[in-house]
């Protein structure tokens, strides 16, 4: 096997509060990054300048591509992963903070494993100023021990279309996945994209240790947080609204660049299983906003098993069934969001 050579793919967007922390991660790292690829989203403030400063004290290469217009996150992190040179891409976000031997770990499992198209880690879930917050990503994220039996025999596909357990911030492919992934379609979020289609294509594997300090604060974009009963019962369904229409635009989007790319080798029934996730999405769209027919089309997924199959289970049951009392939500609204 060829040398592993390691690209560190990190977006910034006016992250100048707590990039030097995450940069400073990178450059102890025991093994560290052949590049280190940053794209920059339109930054205001001195994130810019942070990482010039960075870039003549490391042994690395850095890279800076600073964009003229804001892109978002997505298209910013596709265009990171398209400029880097590396046969496995590491992805990092602006204000974690990375344990000191975590690209050590990963290529060794790369190497290990050479099977492995790409593989996710837990982290340990910090609050600004980094301080424990007492739980595990996985365990927000309820990625159960079955389910990580199930990545782990191989069926990663089977978790996935319960609910998505990848995070970006942990996770790192080979570079032979990017014509697959890129470009990344407009709304869908990049790391939910990239773990179901490198699922398709190969083998996906995880690391149970946790190798980064996922920072929640209140600037993050997308983050985590550890709800209780009573907060998750109350969740705005503007939100949940919210969530149901990205996982129908990956799924509808996963199955068309399947379909544009033969080659990949995905099943007509994986296509299929692919179109019943999106549908089960729509019904519970329809639930959420107690559309015509919501009640007898809920009735229909128990019976038929799609809520095992395509969402976490009875615990989605009763979100659809209860939790939209407590809130308000657009009645018979036609508009899919």
């Amino acid at each position: 096997m060829s040398r592993i050579t390691i690209s560190v793919a990190m977006c910034t967007c006016n992250g100048e509060k707590y990039l030097q922390s995450q940069l400073d991660s990178i450059a102890q790292q025991t093994r560290q990054p052949d590049e280190l690829v940053v794209s920059d989203d339109a930054s205001t403030d001195h994130t810019v300048d942070i990482i010039r400063d960075y870039s003549a004290t490391v042994p690395f290469p850095v890279r800076l591509y600073i964009n003229e217009q804001r892109m978002g996150s997505s298209r910013n992190f596709e265009q990171a992963i398209g400029l880097c040179h590396g046969s496995v891409v590491v992805l990092s976000d602006q204000d974690d903070v990375w344990v000191i031997n975590k690209l050590a770990s990963m290529e060794s499992f790369f190497v290990r494993h050479p099977d492995t198209l790409a593989l996710f880690t837990d982290a340990v879930i910090v609050d600004q100023a980094l301080r424990p917050m007492g739980h595990h990503l996985w365990d927000t994220l309820k990625f159960s021990a079955r389910e990580r039996r199930e990545v782990e025999d191989g069926n990663m596909i089977r978790t996935l279309l319960r609910h998505n357990v990848v995070t970006g911030a942990t996770m790192a492919f080979r570079a032979e996945l990017r014509p697959l992934i890129l470009p990344v379609p407009g709304g869908v979020v990049h790391d939910a994209w990239i773990a179901l289609l490198a699922a398709v294509a190969g083998r996906v594997r995880i690391i149970f240790q946790p190798l980064i300090l996922y920072r929640q604060h209140s600037a993050n974009q997308i983050g985590v947080t550890k709800l209780s009963i009573t907060e998750r019962i109350r969740r705005p369904c503007e939100q949940r609204l919210r969530d149901a229409s990205a996982a129908l635009c990956l799924y509808e989007s996963v199955t068309v660049r399947l379909r544009q790319m033969p080659a990949v080798g995905a099943t007509p029934a994986l296509l299929d299983d692919f179109l019943r996730k999106a549908e089960h999405i729509r019904w519970r769209i329809r639930a959420i906003r107690r559309q015509d027919g919501w009640l007898r089309g809920m009735l229909s997924e128990i019976v038929r098993g799609h809520y095992h199959r395509y969402s976490t289970g009875w615990w989605a049951v009763g979100n659809d069934l209860v939790r939209c009392r407590f809130t308000q939500h657009p009645h018979n609204s036609s508009q899919v969001p």
